[in-house]
Order: structure tokens, then C-alpha cells, then sequence
């Protein structure tokens, strides 16, 4: 992997990250609520939060992965 698609990777990742908080932060303070039936009532903001937190942290574990493999080839 180049150092251009890594950087690309990298900065992706963050802004999913990133993207994920604000979704659960937005989820927190403005959607969630119980209606007069004693019901929660939730967006989708929530799922997409962590959709995005997953996501993210997904692409840092592959490139924490490759640049290990990088390494331990160079070694030999």
C-alpha cells in the first residue's frame, strides 16, 4: 500500500470517527425520547453512529495490520 493510500485511509477513518460521535451526540440530545405509552423513540442516528465508529475503527485495525506486515518484511 502506498504511503498516499494509507494517508487516505488514515484521514477516512478519523472522519468516520468522527462523524460517528456527532451522530451519538446528536442521537443524545435531541432524538431520544419516551412517548405517553411508555415507549423510546429513537432515529437513526444512533445505529449510524456506531455504523461509522465500526467502520472506522475497522480501516485503523487494516492499517495497523499492513504497516506491521510491512515491517516484519523488511526485517527479514
Amino acid at each position: 500500500m502506498s504511503t498516499k493510500h494509507r494517508k487516505a485511509m488514515i484521514i477516512t477513518s478519523i472522519l468516520l470517527l468522527f462523524l460517528g460521535a456527532v451522530f451519538i451526540f446528536l442521537e443524545n440530545v435531541f432524538y431520544q425520547y419516551i412517548d405517553e405509552n411508555g415507549v423510546l423513540r429513537e432515529s437513526f442516528f444512533m445505529p449510524l453512529g456506531f455504523l461509522s465508529i465500526f467502520i472506522g475503527l475497522f480501516f485503523l485495525l487494516i492499517i495497523a495490520i499492513i504497516k506491521l506486515m510491512s515491517r516484519k518484511n523488511n526485517m527479514q
